[in-house]
């Protein structure tokens, strides 16, 4: 005889085959909306809340650009609401920004630009 708890299991994954395509839709979709993974001293932290509403018309907030695809950049841990979708190019400046290195990028640029 099969437990109460094996017959759902079966079930389970029959549902899951049969409706599978529908499923990982919806979470992918859960997943954009309310969890942002973050990397951290190598390694993945997953913070669960609120994101802002992804662009209806799927433009970088930062350049306007249409993109098939947003990434987004956050800048508080605590709140992950207060955050913007942008393009890759966009992302990777954002974080530049954010870290102050284009303050480093500054300094060598008039090093170099002093003959020093």
């Amino acid at each position: 005889m099969t437990s109460i708890k094996e017959k759902q299991k079966q079930n389970w994954k029959r549902w899951y085959y049969k409706n599978r395509k529908e499923y990982l839709a919806k979470e992918r979709n859960y997943e954009r909306k309310h969890i942002l993974d973050i990397y951290h001293l190598g390694k993945k932290i997953r913070l669960i809340g609120n994101k802002r509403q992804y662009p209806k018309d799927q433009k970088c907030e930062v350049c306007k650009t249409e993109r098939k695809l947003l990434a987004y950049h956050h800048w508080n841990d605590k709140d992950i609401s207060k955050g913007i979708w942008c393009c890759v190019y966009c992302h990777a400046m954002c974080e530049l920004v954010d870290r102050k290195l284009y303050l480093q990028y500054l300094k060598i640029k008039e090093e170099i630009n002093n003959g020093r």
